[in-house]
């Protein structure tokens, strides 16, 4: 509306342009706000009365609209008086800071609207707060206290923000939810997300190794170091006051990924799982950077919540598994980035149980998951025997039925 308003103000020759980009707008607007109603509309009707509320809400809105018109008309030819009176200009201007005070005011009110709201279904953004808090401190959060923090602001502006402020710059551990598992191998074994640098063999190998251990699992997880330049030069001296070299001075920065590779047909509760295992992953590997994990582990170590029996359990299941496969047993993952994995793993499967427990227990609706399917997916283990692929492994692109019926790829 704001662009079809100021189009008048624009040359004669950019009139056009600037109304149908307005009309635009205006259509993606409608398309987005239509999507947004279905999901209250389906909030709102426990007893699966959608039609229901469905009608009473189309009431209640056009009932609205003809006062919202009846005030327009009245707001109208006040303006309208006052340009008689005082000029073109003063009522212009009179007229735009009226536009831009309703514009506030149906902001802050939809706002407001949406914090009463109190949502017990699980998206992204809601299972984001949740799980920073219960790996903060293992207390959950409350449908009312998620609704009073959970961050309102579009996806694109938020990453637009993020873009403008510098914040991803910052970022030490990113997740990418979704990856391809072909170039979730590559950053693995190539160290980093950059281009292929790795041979079909070296991803075989990682390939096997990662199936013989987590191939009953409807998710993978991948871990990743990269470096890039400094955000600021760090200037540096030596003992003597001179300068030192500037790859002394210009320090690299690591940045950990980790890659969530989706099983094909996961359904709403793995992907949960593998939503959280990836999370408490993240975690781990931000308290990496901040050194608050230790910087050495042995392969004989205890993990927290993991006793010394269970580990020689699965050393016994993973040579087992070896022996059956006849193949030369890759070397086990070694660093810190092993660590961090086996205490991300040690927490799931001790405390993601009561965390889902707790999660029904305080009032969210564990079966109501909206998890974005991701873009690709991948397929291993006797439903991928073919091994049209690396590893007996076959990759998808995933295609969804968009609103209309179409089939669109699905991109998060």
């Amino acid at each position: 509306m704001t662009v079809e308003l100021a189009s008048p103000l624009f040359p004669r020759a950019m009139f056009l342009p600037i109304a149908c980009l307005g009309s635009i707008a205006r259509s993606l607007t409608g398309v987005a706000g239509g999507a947004t109603r279905a999901a209250l509309t389906q909030h709102f009707a426990r007893r699966g009365n959608a039609a229901d509320v469905s009608a009473k809400e189309q009431s209640q809105e056009t009932a609205t609209t003809i006062l919202g018109m009846v005030a327009g008309m009245a707001v109208t030819r006040l303006l309208t008086a006052g340009e008689s009176t005082g000029g073109s200009d003063a009522a212009a201007a009179w007229a735009w800071a009226v536009f831009l005070a309703l514009t506030v005011l149906h902001v802050v009110a939809n706002v407001a609207a949406m914090r009463v709201l109190l949502l017990t279904s699980l998206n992204m953004p809601r299972l984001e707060l949740l799980l920073k808090r219960y790996l903060h401190d293992g207390r959950v959060l409350k449908p009312r206290e998620v609704s009073e923090m959970e961050n309102l602001t579009p996806p694109p502006f938020r990453r637009l923000l993020d873009l403008v402020v510098g914040a991803s710059r910052r970022r030490a551990v990113f997740l990418h939810y979704g990856s391809r598992l072909s170039n979730a191998l590559r950053a693995v074994d190539g160290g980093g997300c950059g281009p292929d640098s790795t041979s079909v063999l070296g991803l075989t190998t990682r390939l096997k190794h990662l199936l013989r251990r987590h191939g009953s699992c409807p998710y993978l997880l991948l871990t990743a170091t990269s470096t890039r330049p400094p955000l600021a030069p760090v200037k540096k001296l030596d003992a003597a006051g001179a300068s030192v070299p500037d790859s002394a001075r210009f320090p690299s920065q690591t940045r950990i990924h980790v890659h969530l590779v989706i099983r094909q047909g996961a359904t709403n509760s793995e992907l949960l799982r593998a939503f959280v295992h990836a999370h408490c992953l993240v975690h781990y590997c931000q308290l990496h950077v901040q050194g608050f994990l230790p910087q050495k582990a042995s392969a004989e170590s205890v993990v927290s919540g993991q006793s010394a029996p269970r580990q020689r359990r699965q050393q016994q299941q993973a040579k087992r598994s070896h022996e059956e496969v006849g193949e030369e047993e890759a070397p086990e993952p070694e660093g810190m980035l092993g660590a961090v994995e086996e205490e991300a793993e040690a927490w799931m499967m001790t405390r993601y149980d009561r965390l889902v427990s707790e999660l029904q227990a305080v009032g969210w609706e564990i079966d109501r998951v909206a998890l974005p399917r991701p873009g690709w997916t991948a397929e291993w283990g006797a439903a991928a025997a073919a091994g049209r692929s690396a590893g007996g492994v076959e990759e998808r692109k995933v295609y969804e039925a968009g609103p209309e019926g179409s089939d669109r790829p699905h991109q998060d």
